[in-house]
């Protein structure tokens, strides 16, 4: 085929036997362009060996004696009564946007100009960069990965962020064959491959999209990037989690999109509500306005237990706004958006004032022996921090080798059993509709709601302080 497949082709592993010892891979295995680089391949470096990644299928290399060739023989075996099918090799593909062929000019170092403090990374694609970390941390994953019972062939592809090129990835009659596929990053590639593993039943892992619109009545569908959706309820759960009741106030503007986030935690609060003493339910009200200049009280709206405000908007003025809404506000949880942070017109003082709570599906506990251990070997490594795509992509390989482990094939049937605590992120699923259609499934996906919240306090996002 014409067509650029970065398929580190045939990294086949047997994870019972991948390594001896859990130590950080060598900053060697790092995936990284040189100086040297055509932009029709990629080169990528492993211990004791290099594969050229060229504009063909498949890049073949000698098997070990240590391997074990994949077969399509699949195992049935009996576990709690329930059939979990197993295969002796599973077939993982991870797709992703790492634009490859593209001209990066004055990125013909590479990766490796990060190194460099004075480097501009600029001008680095950003999909490139957020693909490159990812892919970093699962083969971290795989190198760590020492005491699985469960072999996988994996492959890499780039869909190049267009949707020509993953159509023809999908019409590769290798990709059928795949049993769990990782990706892509972009919604509308994201979709095309959810209908493709909906249709030859295959598990798709979406690990960075927030969109909603990626799947439809399919049970084979994982989200594990929380949307905002999953965001705002995760938000009231906290709540009863830690108060068992109390006053739910959601902001924001008078945008279809703030409402919609608003009218969602609305329905979740009166679904809870269902289940609860009237002296126990939760009181739910918003606040939707035409502009960030508002002037009632807060304080006037809340009652229960405790208060906790939630603005899902992503308007800079609003969230500053808002910021200074809630800075003086007592006995109250305020919550935003895990975007917040990478807004250049926010104001951080105000937002300093108002100590934010905001999720984060990854976070590095440097108290934590095994995280300090990623983070610090990772730096020593490589000279330069490790990134949060880098940490996600560790979990979210070290998942998709426990739920094979567990689950096998069956792992639509066991999504109850799944409770995954990963070193940087966790993994629970709950079915999820979106759609209103009339269909054949009550649910359209299933969807991570697993979120660590973190407050934004002296300029960065901190545990939470424990409070009376």
């Amino acid at each position: 085929m014409k067509y650029l497949i970065l398929l580190l082709a045939l990294l086949s592993f047997s994870l019972c036997d991948a390594q001896r010892q859990r130590n950080l891979y060598s900053g060697e295995e790092v995936l990284r362009f040189d100086s040297n680089t055509d932009t029709s391949k990629v080169k990528m470096k492993e211990s004791n060996e290099s594969i050229q990644i060229e504009n063909k299928e498949k890049v073949n290399r000698e098997v070990k004696a240590t391997e074990v060739i994949p077969t399509d023989d699949v195992v049935s075996v009996k576990e709690k009564d329930t059939a979990i099918i197993r295969k002796e090799v599973y077939n993982v593909a991870l797709i992703l946007p790492f634009n490859a062929g593209a001209g990066w000019g004055a990125m013909s170092k590479g990766i490796t100009m990060i190194r460099d403090s004075s480097a501009k990374t600029a001008s680095i694609p950003r999909e490139t960069k957020i693909s490159i970390d990812f892919y970093n941390g699962v083969r971290m994953a795989i190198a760590d990965a020492s005491n699985a019972n469960v072999k996988i062939q994996f492959y890499v592809y780039d869909d190049l962020k267009n949707i020509d090129q993953t159509t023809k990835l999908l019409q590769d009659t290798n990709m059928a064959k795949m049993d769990v596929i990782i990706g892509p990053a972009h919604t509308q590639n994201a979709v095309m491959v959810a209908n493709f593993c909906k249709e030859h039943h295959i598990y798709n892992f979406s690990p960075l999209s927030p969109s909603i619109y990626i799947a439809n009545t399919n049970p084979y569908h994982f989200k594990l990037n929380p949307s905002t959706e999953m965001l705002c309820k995760a938000m009231v759960d906290k709540l009863v989690a830690d108060y068992e009741y109390g006053s739910v106030l959601v902001l924001g503007r008078n945008t279809e999109d703030d409402r919609h986030y608003a009218s969602i935690v609305y329905d979740y609060v009166q679904e809870l509500n269902k289940n609860k003493a009237d002296d126990k339910k939760l009181f739910c009200d918003t606040l939707i306005v035409g502009n960030a200049s508002y002037s009632k009280s807060l304080s006037s709206m809340y009652t229960g237990n405790h208060s906790i405000v939630i603005c899902p908007s992503f308007n800079e003025g609003y969230i500053t706004a808002t910021c200074a809404k809630v800075s003086s506000t007592d006995k109250v949880t305020f919550y935003g958006m895990p975007t917040w942070l990478d807004y250049d017109a926010v104001n951080y003082n105000t937002m300093n004032e108002s100590k934010p709570y905001i999720p984060k599906v990854v976070y590095a506990d440097t108290s934590d022996a095994e995280d300090k251990r990623i983070v610090k070997g990772f730096r020593e490594n490589h000279g330069y921090a490790i990134e949060e795509n880098t940490l996600l992509g560790y979990d979210i390989m070290q998942f998709t080798i426990y739920a094979l482990e567990q689950f096998g094939l069956s792992l639509k049937d066991h999504v109850a059993d799944i409770d995954y605590k990963g070193l940087f992120s966790n993994y629970k699923f709950v079915p999820v509709k979106y759609f209103k259609a009339d269909n054949t499934l009550p649910y359209d996906m299933y969807e991570n709601n697993q979120v660590h919240f973190l407050e934004f306090r002296d300029f960065d996002l901190q545990v939470p302080e424990i409070k009376d």
